[in-house]
């Protein structure tokens, strides 16, 4: 019986530990300089419609469709703060946390239980 149980915990050490353990950061650029420029995001890259960009003056443009909204952004760590002002004359706040972060995708994780996460890519293939 001892043999069974030291087996059984033995394999589950061997099976628990995995390789992709080994420390390699998802965020692999500078934040404030990675975010910068042009998203697609992924699930609308064959209609290119919905594109975010990033400018250095912590300000965003977001176009979905025939919108084009605007707003500001401010960055924390691996948080993305983001403060909408909608054509309509509404304010909207949305939180992020990046998930992922190098030269040709960025994932967001919206805070707000229920709420959309973002994938992008630099260039829609």
């Amino acid at each position: 019986m001892k043999w069974f149980i030291y087996t059984l915990g033995g394999m589950f050490l061997f099976f628990s530990c995995s390789s992709d353990d080994e420390g390699i950061s998802p965020i692999s650029v500078n934040i404030e300089e990675g975010i910068l420029g042009t998203w697609h995001v992924v699930w609308e890259c064959n209609n290119r419609t919905h594109i975010w960009e990033f400018y250095d003056d912590m300000t965003f443009k977001i176009q979905f469709m025939n919108d084009t909204n605007r707003g500001t952004y401010k960055l924390s760590d691996d948080n993305l703060v983001m403060r909408v002002n909608f054509k309509s004359g509404k304010k909207g706040l949305d939180e992020y946390k990046i998930i992922i972060l190098n030269e040709g995708r960025l994932k967001l994780d919206n805070t707000i239980a229920w709420s959309i996460d973002y994938d992008f890519v630099r260039a829609c293939n």
